[in-house]
């Protein structure tokens, strides 16, 4: 590797996978990277970030020097940069700061805005002015876009769109949901189960669709019928020039992505809104690994020199 490379190590702390990589933040290119499973929320915690911090000392023996480390958690960071929730992920800043004590320059930021900021600067979102990014993976989260500013709300919990209820007709889900529960990717793989499927995972999903499976089909619809609706309201409010969506659920065309798109165009109600851009991340599921080696801002470091620094 270069040594003139602006090198750092990312990791990207997702609801089903944690990816963990190096990344050249002059390019956003991922030079190397591996993939581990995100364990249930009850063995999330200091022993789950010790395996991290491990595979993340063995990536920076590569180097000759410290290099900053950043992590983006699909979990709400506030204002002050501390853990604000535990939906899927039970860690604190503390235990991170003991886990990555061997590193120099350690932050932590929500992995939304993470892969949000990674699209701003490497993707779609670049020279844009106002504009939404989502994520639809294992769940489902958003943030407005002010150019590669996120904006991040009165207290930084702005990112819950998938929190957010619907209600539905479909026999499996009566009367009131939330929408990460229909259309993020571990709530389809349990509808597609109720509905007798054999599948674990979301490309299992679309493979059976793809293969004419009608339930499949019907699943995977009803998803993107919902977040699209729920994206076409973000427009009615927010105006935004573009909608950039990733995450593995939204990888491939087919029924999830056409009733999308097909929804968020139904349910804009400002004819010259319909027309809206509404795009696949350009960096696909590398985002949020990309946006978390991006070094958040300094209020978000939880290295002990900093946190020293702040006390």
């Amino acid at each position: 590797m270069s040594a003139s490379q602006d090198i750092a190590i990312g990791v990207d702390i997702g609801g089903s996978k944690t990816a963990i990589g190096i990344v050249d933040r002059g390019s956003g290119t991922v030079l190397h990277g591996t993939l581990v499973p995100t364990p249930p929320r009850g063995r999330t915690g200091a022993a789950f970030l010790e395996d991290i911090a491990s595979t993340a000392t063995r990536m920076a023996e590569r180097f000759d020097k410290p290099r900053p480390l950043g992590i983006g958690i699909c979990e709400l960071i506030d204002r002050d940069g501390e853990i604000a929730s535990s939906h899927r992920i039970d860690i604190t800043r503390q235990q991170i700061r003991d886990a990555f004590h061997d590193f120099g320059d350690v932050a932590v930021d929500s992995d939304i805005r993470a892969a949000a900021s990674a699209e701003a600067l490497f993707g779609h979102g670049r020279g844009r002015g106002h504009w939404i990014y989502v994520n639809a993976g294992t769940g489902i989260a958003s943030v407005l876009m002010n150019g590669a500013e996120c904006y991040v709300g009165a207290h930084g919990w702005v990112y819950s769109l998938g929190m957010s209820p619907v209600d539905l007709s479909l026999p499996e889900m009566a009367g009131s949901v939330l929408v990460e529960e229909v259309s993020g990717g571990s709530g389809l793989v349990a509808l597609a189960q109720r509905r007798g499927l054999q599948v674990n995972a979301v490309h299992e999903l679309t493979a059976a669709a793809g293969s004419g499976s009608q339930d499949a089909i019907a699943v995977l619809a009803a998803g993107g019928r919902v977040l699209g609706s729920a994206l076409a309201l973000l427009v009615n409010t927010l105006d935004p020039e573009a909608i950039i969506i990733g995450g593995g659920v939204v990888a491939d065309s087919g029924p999830y992505w056409n009733n999308l798109v097909a929804a968020v165009r139904q349910h804009v109600w400002h004819q010259p809104a319909k027309g809206v851009p509404v795009l696949r991340s350009a960096l696909s599921n590398q985002a949020g690994l990309i946006g978390a080696a991006l070094a958040p801002r300094p209020a978000f470091a939880v290295s002990p020199a900093s946190a020293a620094a702040r006390s």
